[in-house]
């Protein structure tokens, strides 16, 4: 069996890989680029078809992919427009082996530029300039997206010229701009630029075109001034004149930067204008300013001119006079022929004499009161007056005077015056000017000025005095009716007064009749003076008087008296009034006779007598003659029995009633002497039996003597003694009394008399008095006398036993009082005083406590001790509820600013009464507003300076001290600060206070307690400009690393990058934020960065650094980009 079978086998190829890569540089300007597609191994196959691109720009598309070793394939792209492009492997398709990427995938881009770098010429820095005058700049800029490089020096500059003009050309700058400068320019005519092509190029290698010609400048040759004249004639009034400036050949760039203006007299402000052209001239225009004199416009430069000037500088226009001064009249003083100088009736002359500020074109004429025509004279080189006779006709009211006035310039300015003089009607005559007296001592007399009718608007200035007086003034008239009433203040001292009306001045009508003069008044303000005293007796002896006596009394006055009456002038002589008489021109006499009542002692005269002014005077004159009155002397010197004694002693109590226990026999003597040696003596209605002593009968166990004393004047006086014969047994008490007063209750007891009492004091005294004045007495064993009172007897809380004991004269018989007293526990809670240190006046007034005071102190007293000592020694005593020894300081009590109320409690013994004593004590606030310290952080040393404040101070820092807090610390803990208006506690600093260079000032305001009182304390501090100009950081973006090396600037660095770097961002921080910086020319501005194109080879960055006070320092950077490599 023959089997044929066929079997169909595939072999799989293994997959191959490839890579895409750029067969050029990848900045490119080729119509035509190519990729290298390469395999890992041999393919077949490849088209187009496999791949598309990624691209910006237009028009690009796929060649036809060749290959010489099926390896490596070279893809052709048509590149279009500039952008860029990617080729991208999008399939397999098509291809003999499989491919183990990962599709699609991309190659390398490639950025096409196919534009040339442009080139563009700035205008000239100037439009003209003269020949031999300057330089002249323009300003070449390159750009293009990949600008790689500008190579163009003054062979690539081409000057373009007309006329002879012609000049030098320099080439500076860096990276992209380049500055053309063209000097030692030359000839006349204009002047431009033009650029060769292939100035620059970018990374694909483009080359610029040529560029230009520029703008051209003209080149002039030099002009002269020929004149510079005002357009306006002198003198001017004009606000602005303008000046013709002629040349002799057309210039421009004149600016009001190249005149000044020379002025004298009073202009001010004057002003260069704007020059404008005219033609082949210039006009200036010039304000004036203010003031007048003398202006003559200058040109001083010629900067910025076109052309130099022939002319030496500076170049004078002809003066001109400025004369702003309008014309005014002045010095104007108005006269009238009438008595008052405000007023005119007809016939009166009045006249206006006047002066102007400058001369007049003219004389002027007046219209005067309404009539024209009135021209005026000039008595003088500088003063004018005007006159005119007033008329029945003239209406009343002011006078006015106008007219209208010339000054040399023709300039017309209207006068309208009002004067100071009205037209009245002619008045009234006054009917008299009188007063009521022509003899007074008034401090102010009226005088009356009676009128026919109704007269208003008088016043004190319508009247004078004639008046010797010292001081004498007219007081304001008031009316009364038709009439008028002058008070005048008589002044001082004597002399004479007389009123005058002088004026009618403000009055409603005149008065035709002034001067008008009153009667004269005699002004007397001295009182009488008295002499030539004497009084006489009608007594034998010239020296003395007795009651019936007649006592005269003469004096001589220095003026009459006021009518002396008995109802208005009196004299008291003695204890009476008597009538004072004349007795012939300025003798007086006044008479008395002695009465009993009189006092006796030597004669006194007490009167007041006034003058026929009024004026008084007080007197008192005591004569020689002394009135002798009987005696009424009924006393005794001494008064003593015997044998035995007086009881009490003579004249040792107040009465004159005595006993006497002693005595014995029923017989005694009696001696009494009498203290006057007038008055005579009897006992028991008997003569003494020699000299002074008596003989009395005793009969009895008890005798009453009675002793009579009559005086020389008759008055008796009685003295008695009880007289008790030897052996009286009586032992009882008339009288047993307590103190403090207490009530005593009889009660049974052992004793001849028992008592009790209750007390509350701590102790007690008695007093016994014996019904037999011969009895003893003791008291709890003290001997005490009757009558007289016991020492004090201690009493202890419960009862207390006192006796007393009265023995009998004779020894015999004895009687025991006894008092039991029982002290209960004390409730007196009230205080003796009441003691404040210091000593402050306290008023008590209406509260509710047992007593109530208010007192006040000043600020100054801010503590005080209070003592309080009761009258119970066993109260105890709280003051603000702190318990104080009695009669003891308490601890010093703070006061603080208003009321304060300190309360003393007063606990009785018996813990239970109390009384409260409160005090309100107001502290007044403080006036202090003064600072302890003011102190500066940083600590900064402040001078004082004078100042308007109450403390002022200047102080100085460095720069870099930019900010400082104050702390001010109050001489009062009341007082309130505010530091810059921010209230601040005392003590406590400020927040920092921002210091700027310059001067700053700090304002510290102190109010006292007492919320009116301030002061101020005023800081200038002043911060000096900081030198310092150094940077905290100096950065690169991107982060070029840069390498510090020896130079001639402050810093000097080099760094390098590669070529595909072309330009870097500079960030400079200067250490002081005060501080500038520019970088290659160019301001920074902070939290900035300056741009810097880099070009191929070494770029040098300077960053200046300068410091407030204009301290420079430079950081030089010299980066060197490397050149393009292939």
């Amino acid at each position: 069996v023959n089997i044929d079978e066929s079997v169909a086998v595939n072999f799989e190829k293994p997959a191959q890989s490839v890579t895409l890569t750029r067969d050029d540089y990848n900045f490119t300007n080729y119509n035509t680029i190519s990729y290298s597609a390469k395999f890992s191994a041999a393919v077949t196959g490849l088209t187009a078809a496999n791949f598309s691109l990624n691209t910006t720009t237009t028009g690009a598309s796929i060649g036809t992919p060749t290959t010489e070793d099926n390896i490596t394939w070279t893809v052709p792209v048509n590149t279009g427009t500039d952008g860029s492009i990617r080729l991208r492997f999008v399939n397999a398709n098509g291809l003999s082996t499989p491919i183990s990427n990962t599709l699609p995938f991309d190659g390398p881009i490639y950025f096409i530029d196919k534009t040339k770098p442009a080139v563009t010429i700035s205008a000239p820095s100037v439009s003209s300039i003269a020949t031999g005058t300057g330089s002249v700049t323009y300003t070449v800029t390159f750009s293009d997206t990949n600008l790689d490089g500008v190579e163009l020096d003054e062979n690539g500059v081409y000057l373009n010229t007309t006329g002879d003009a012609g000049g030098q050309v320099a080439v500076t700058g860096s990276v992209f701009t380049r500055t053309i400068t063209i000097s030692n320019i030359t000839g006349t005519g204009s002047i431009g630029i033009s650029i060769t092509a292939n100035a620059a190029y970018d990374r694909p290698e483009n080359l610029s075109d040529a560029a230009g010609p520029s703008a051209t400048f003209a080149v002039v040759g030099p002009v002269t001034i020929t004149s510079i004249s005002p357009a306006t004639g002198s003198p001017t009034k004009l606000t602005t004149v303008n000046f013709n400036f002629n040349t002799s050949s057309v210039i421009t760039g004149l600016t009001a930067s190249n005149f000044e203006l020379e002025t004298d007299g009073s202009i001010d402000g004057a002003t260069v204008g704007t020059p404008v052209a005219d033609g082949d001239n210039w006009i200036i225009p010039v304000n004036t300013g203010t003031g007048s004199g003398t202006l003559v416009l200058k040109l001083v430069n010629t900067t910025g001119l076109d052309k130099d000037v022939v002319n030496a500088l500076p170049v004078n226009s002809g003066s001109l006079t400025v004369d702003k001064t309008t014309l005014e009249i002045g010095s104007i003083v108005y006269a009238t022929t009438n008595e008052d100088g405000t007023k005119a009736v007809a016939g009166d002359v009045v006249t206006m004499n006047f002066t102007f500020n400058e001369d007049l074109l003219e004389t002027p004429v007046f219209t005067i009161a309404g009539v024209a025509g009135h021209t005026a004279t000039k008595p003088d080189c500088s003063s004018y007056s005007v006159s005119r006779t007033i008329q029945a006709t003239d209406p009343a009211g002011p006078i006015t005077f106008a007219a209208q006035v010339k000054d040399l310039l023709g300039n017309v300015v209207e006068v309208n015056e009002t004067s100071t003089i009205s037209i009245v009607d002619p008045g009234i005559a006054a009917t008299s000017l009188t007063t009521a007296s022509n003899l007074t001592n008034a401090e102010t007399i009226d005088f009356l000025l009676t009128l026919p009718e109704n007269v208003t608007g008088f016043t004190a200035n319508n009247f004078d005095l004639n008046a010797n007086t010292d001081g004498a003034t007219v007081g304001t008239p008031t009316a009364d009716g038709d009439n008028w009433i002058i008070p005048v203040n008589t002044g001082s001292g004597d002399g004479e007064i007389s009123l005058i009306l002088v004026k009618s001045t403000g009055l409603s009508k005149q008065i035709s009749n002034v001067p008008l003069t009153s009667s004269t008044v005699t002004i007397d303000k001295t009182a009488p003076v008295f002499s030539n005293i004497l009084f006489t007796t009608s007594n034998a002896d010239p020296a003395k008087a007795m009651e019936g006596d007649t006592i005269t009394m003469t004096l001589t006055s220095s003026e009459l008296l006021d009518n002396p009456t008995y109802d208005d002038v009196m004299i008291i002589v003695g204890n009476s009034w008597e009538i004072l008489e004349n007795t012939g021109g300025l003798n007086y006499k006044v008479t008395h006779v002695i009465w009993s009542s009189d006092p006796d002692g030597f004669i006194n005269a007490r009167f007041n007598l006034q003058d026929i002014a009024g004026n008084t005077t007080d007197f008192s004159e005591t004569s020689s003659i002394k009135y002798v009155k009987p005696s009424d002397n009924n006393n005794l010197t001494s008064l003593s029995i015997s044998p035995g004694g007086l009881t009490p002693a003579f004249n040792s109590v107040p009465g004159n009633n005595y006993f006497s226990y002693d005595l014995r026999g029923g017989a005694g003597t009696v001696t009494a002497v009498p203290s006057s040696d007038k008055a005579t003596v009897t006992v028991n209605g008997n003569g003494p039996v020699s000299g002074n002593d008596f003989a009395v009968n005793l009969p009895g166990s008890s005798n009453l003597i009675t002793i009579r004393v009559i005086a020389e004047n008759g008055a008796v006086k009685t003295y008695t003694i009880e007289a008790h014969v030897m052996g009286d047994g009586n032992a009882t008490l008339t009288s047993l009394e307590l103190d403090p007063n207490a009530t005593k209750k009889s009660v049974s007891g052992p004793n001849y008399a028992d008592y009790t009492a209750t007390v509350r004091v701590s102790s007690i005294k008695l007093t016994p008095t014996s019904n037999f004045p011969g009895a003893s007495i003791t008291v709890n064993g003290e001997s005490v006398a009757s009558g007289d009172t016991s020492s004090p007897i201690a009493l202890t809380v419960g009862t207390n036993t006192i006796n007393t004991v009265v023995t009998s004269q004779n020894g015999i018989t004895t009687n025991t009082y006894s008092i039991v007293v029982t002290r209960l526990i004390s409730n007196n809670a009230i205080l003796d005083e009441l003691v404040l240190n210091p000593n402050i006046y306290k008023t008590g007034v209406a509260g509710a406590n047992y007593r109530d005071y208010v007192a006040t102190v000043s600020n100054n007293t801010s503590s005080l001790t209070v003592a309080a000592t009761p009258q119970d020694a066993g109260a105890t005593i709280k003051v603000n509820d702190v318990i104080v020894s009695p009669g003891v300081a308490s601890a010093p009590i703070a006061l603080a600013v208003g009321p304060n109320t300190i309360t003393t409690v007063v606990t009785a013994a018996d813990n239970e009464t109390t009384k409260t004593y409160s005090i309100v004590i107001t502290r007044k606030a403080g006036s202090n507003a003064l600072l302890s310290t003011l102190e500066l952080d940083p600590n900064i040393y402040k001078i004082g300076v004078t100042g308007t404040n109450y403390r002022d101070y200047t102080a100085t820092v460095s720069s870099d001290k930019n900010s400082v807090k104050v702390t001010a610390t109050t001489e009062d803990t009341g007082a309130t600060v505010k530091i810059n208006d921010v209230a601040l506690q005392s003590g406590v600093a400020s927040a920092p206070i921002a210091l700027r260079i310059g001067t700053n000032t700090i304002t510290t305001v102190v109010k006292a307690a007492d919320g009116v009182t301030t002061k101020t304390y005023s800081i200038v501090i002043t911060r000096k400009a900081g030198s310092n100009a150094l940077l905290s950081s100096l950065v690169l973006d991107p982060n070029i690393y840069k390498v510090g090396v020896a130079g001639s600037n402050y810093r000097d660095y080099t760094a390098s990058v590669s070529n595909k770097r072309s330009a870097v961002d500079v960030y400079a921080t200067p250490q002081d934020p005060e501080a500038s910086v520019r970088v290659n020319g160019s301001d920074m501005m902070p939290g900035r960065s300056v741009p810097v194109q880099l070009v191929v080879g070494p770029n040098t960055i300077n960053t200046e650094v300068t410091a407030a006070d204009g301290t420079k320092k430079i950081y030089s950077i010299v980066i060197t980009r490397e050149p393009t490599t292939t």
